[in-house]
């Protein structure tokens, strides 16, 4: 009768290592995801921070141009809120890249 239960309790911790397993692998996708969107967001900065600089000193200053500002922070907003509909990431291709 012990070995049914030995059986049961290797199956159980066989689960959980399954289990513990995936939370890695769903961890190390969401940590390499949020590492990309660094990295993209730092590029960004570098290539277009001086001109976006100019142009926020720009639409500060002036009375027809100042919703200029608002406009990363609705759509951050925006974002935020429709989240769950937007269409997540498919399978990269190398097609395009090599286009």
């Amino acid at each position: 009768m012990t070995a049914p239960k030995m059986r049961q309790g290797s199956d159980r911790s066989a689960d959980a290592l399954k289990s513990s397993r995936q939370v890695i692998l769903q961890n190390a996708r969401s940590y390499k995801q949020r590492i990309a969107v660094v990295s993209y967001v730092t590029i960004l900065l570098i290539v277009f921070g001086r001109s976006t600089a100019t142009l926020m000193a720009y639409a500060a200053g002036s009375e027809l141009h100042s919703h200029i500002i608002l406009i990363p922070f609705i759509t951050a907003y925006l974002i935020s809120i429709r989240r769950s509909r937007l269409s997540r990431p498919g399978p990269a291709s190398l097609l395009p890249a090599r286009l």
